[in-house]
């Protein structure tokens, strides 16, 4: 029995799930988040996650246009005007300048907590977002161009498509038989939030070390920052065992004190490190965005920025639909998200796992290579400009709402 109907089922109450279910509300589409956790959507003060986000100014752009970004904390975004990467092998190093590209800032960086707090504080106020807490969509079948989900409680509920938004073992997808190639990059992430003695001067800084990359974050604290260190699963076990004292002076080490003394830690967690690619993002009324449907290196921030910015072409592209009087979801609409944020997700993913393979290698040519390539980069203005574009979202193939009024067409 239909015990309710909507537009769009979303399965996954993540910040991608949140973010699409905003974006289509402003063009009064409506939907249901499915979340499996009951913690969802209720008072998070008490939540403890030192993960933190890099998000760019693309991202930033998007949270503002359902009126999010005003509405974070202002004590908890910090701001970085500068990168400073540095190869530990070659001693070489980049430096790039938001002033180069007459931007603000890089990128900002935000709590996970924080983001998803507000984000659930926003679905519950607007009236054609419902949500349903503890429960997973168990099976779904497809009947006369809609489909019905049954939840694990027994109720079922009607809608005209079905988005995994459920993460990287997305239930959705399996349930879809949608493949996936998955690459084990056997590291580990280490993350936590670190005190230091020196200011950052809100530069966000990060040395590539053979086992893996090295970044601190600048949070809004000047002597704040969140760490991301990315290393050799079996040394990344070991520094999760560590006491708060002996892994601060771990990470000093490894840091090469660039801060000075790391004089405290906060909760430290760990999360293996792995390459997802669906091989198909959609099947027929079915969906995926996000990490359901790619997952990437965390070594240039950019997880969290991909999903949103999936989000963001799906609602593009629905909302077309919805003002040319077309049928809001067809095989056409979900054909042309696949092949425009397939696209994009692959070059991205194989930017960043040619990266990490160039920066590991230790090979004497690939050094050479390594060293004489960063000073190269570093002393040319142009090739800076369009890495700091790209890697701020502002250039490629970008959603309306990030470049411009143009709405993305397919031939």
């Amino acid at each position: 029995m239909i015990t309710e109907q909507t537009d769009i089922i979303i399965s996954g109450a993540g910040l991608t799930g949140c973010t699409l279910a905003a974006l289509l509300a402003k063009q009064g589409i409506s939907s249901t988040i499915i979340e499996s956790s009951n913690s969802a959507f209720k008072s998070s003060s008490a939540r403890k996650d030192p993960r933190i986000l890099s998000l760019t100014p693309a991202t930033k752009r998007i949270l503002s246009s359902i009126d999010i970004w005003h509405q974070l904390p202002v004590g908890k975004i910090g701001g970085f005007e500068k990168i400073h990467i540095w190869d530990d092998d070659t001693k070489a190093d980049i430096v790039f300048n938001c002033s180069d590209v007459c931007a603000p800032a890089l990128g900002y960086i935000v709590g996970q907590a924080v983001l998803q707090e507000v984000l659930e504080k926003l679905i519950n106020s607007i009236p054609i977002i419902n949500t349903m807490t503890g429960v997973t969509i168990a099976s779904y079948i497809e009947d006369d161009g809609m489909i019905n989900c049954e939840l694990s409680d027994g109720r079922v509920i009607k809608s005209r498509l079905l988005v995994g938004a459920d993460g990287a073992n997305s239930q959705i997808r399996n349930l879809a038989g949608i493949a996936v190639e998955c690459i084990d990059y056997h590291q580990k992430a280490v993350a936590c939030i670190v005190q230091t003695q020196i200011p950052h001067d809100k530069i966000a800084r990060q040395r590539f070390l053979s086992t893996g990359p090295l970044a601190f974050l600048p949070m809004h604290e000047e002597n704040q920052c969140g760490v991301v260190w990315s290393t050799q699963s079996e040394l990344a076990d070991a520094l999760l065992v560590l006491d708060d004292r002996e892994f601060c002076l771990a990470l000093e080490e490894a840091f090469e004190s660039r801060l000075g003394e790391v004089q405290r830690c906060e909760q430290r967690v760990g999360f293996k490190l792995h390459r997802n690619q669906a091989l198909s993002y959609f099947n027929r009324l079915c969906v995926l965005v996000g990490d359901a449907a790619h997952t990437v290196h965390p070594l240039a921030g950019q997880g969290a920025n991909l999903g949103i910015t999936d989000a963001a072409v799906l609602s593009q592209l629905l909302q077309q639909a919805k003002l040319d009087d077309r049928m809001l979801v067809s095989r056409q609409v979900l054909r042309n998200y696949e092949r425009w944020r397939k696209t994009e997700n692959k070059k991205m993913t194989l930017i960043l796992e040619g990266l990490k393979n160039f920066f590991e290698a230790e090979n004497d040519l690939v050094s050479f290579i390594r060293g004489n390539g960063m000073m190269m980069i570093n002393h040319s203005p142009f090739i800076k400009n369009r890495i700091m574009k790209y890697a701020m979202g502002l250039s490629g193939d970008v959603p309306s709402i990030i470049n411009g009024p143009l709405i993305k067409e397919f031939i």
